[in-house]
């Protein structure tokens, strides 16, 4: 069975025959065979088998991985979701699973990740790894691709060169506790996962102001903020601009428009609304990102500004990786 045939298989058995999801596996896969390799993806469900930790692609959040347990974050669009009837609903008036209404017999799930941004990209996958396992990891490697006697081998070439052309191995002497968290999926529950964001997190954590450089939220000063922030897509938001880097800068921001964009995606959709290919697009939110862009379209004046003057950006899966893995790392500690 190949890999591809094996995610279709785990999400028969999950959601039943389902023309939407098979074809977003197939889509994902296609873009795998094209830019990075199955046979690494077959690798770390190797690891994952092998070593007493999860194995998580941090950067990529593919549906695949999610089926096959190497990533918490579904990236669905919202919906409920039967466990017992294979019942899949999306719901197009709400952004993210976590905002829907409670549903008698239904989990409800989605992060809204759209794959167009993300196939625009290279393909890797990160992987932290606790550096006790490192030998381990760089000798399998060697072995699983029988490169020769192993660890001498290894050694010989000196131990960099033991890794994977499209997996980016980062060993840690300590990773997040939920790492080593047998069954994670089963920590998340969405009521609580709202109440420490809307709670703990947005009172505690959320830090509008930096030295330098500038945050798109130092403009935020004497505005009651928390008042605008009533669902996860304004938290997401929110969020995303304290993570906005900006030379000196003023700007109004509204919250029920969210007319400034926060992430790199929501600036290839910009860029995409007005009519640019996606290569173009994409590699504009990318140079945006980093400061590298130059010569930007002219579309909308005062966003055109704006999109100028930033330093960084995050993308939108960072953002929600690190809502989630706080939210579980807030829990696990809780429970010790």
């Amino acid at each position: 069975m190949n890999l591809e045939e094996k995610i279709l298989r785990i999400s028969r058995v999950k959601y039943g025959e389902n023309p939407f999801i098979e074809d977003r596996i197939k889509k994902e896969m296609e873009v795998i065979r094209e830019k990075a390799s199955e046979d690494e993806i077959d690798f770390l469900l190797f690891l994952k088998e092998n070593l007493d930790q999860n194995i998580l692609i941090e950067n990529l959040p593919f549906f695949s991985f999610y089926l096959l347990g190497l990533s918490l974050i579904n990236p669905l669009p919202a919906h409920y979701y039967n466990e017992n009837t294979k019942e899949l609903i999306f719901v197009n008036e709400v952004e993210y699973g976590v905002d829907l209404e409670k549903k008698d017999g239904f989990s409800r799930d989605g992060f809204n990740i759209d794959f167009s941004y993300i196939f625009e990209n290279k393909i890797y996958f990160e992987i932290q790894i606790d550096k006790k396992y490192e030998d381990r990891v760089r000798f399998w490697i060697l072995e699983y691709y029988d490169y020769g006697p192993g660890y001498l081998w290894c050694i010989y070439k000196g131990m960099e060169k033991c890794g994977l052309y499209f997996t980016h191995f980062i060993y840690l002497d300590k990773l997040n506790l939920l790492y080593y968290e047998k069954n994670i999926y089963q920590d998340i529950d969405i009521e609580d996962f709202k109440d420490y964001l809307f709670g703990y997190y947005l009172n505690e954590k959320i830090e509008l102001k930096n030295v330098y450089p500038r945050k798109v939220t130092e403009s935020l000063e004497n505005f009651a903020y928390k008042e605008n922030i009533k669902t996860y897509g304004d938290f997401l938001y929110l969020f995303g601009l304290t993570l906005t880097y900006t030379r000196a800068y003023s700007l109004f921001i509204d919250f029920a428009n969210r007319n400034y964009p926060s992430n790199r995606e929501e600036i290839f959709a910009y860029y995409l609304d007005h009519g640019l290919d996606r290569e173009r697009a994409a590699k504009l939110a990318c140079d945006i990102s980093f400061s590298e862009a130059s010569n930007l379209p002219e579309i909308n004046p005062e966003i055109d500004d704006y999109l100028k003057k930033i330093t960084h950006t995050w993308d939108k899966t960072s953002l929600v990786k690190v809502t989630l893995y706080s939210y579980l790392d807030y829990k696990i500690n809780a429970l010790i």
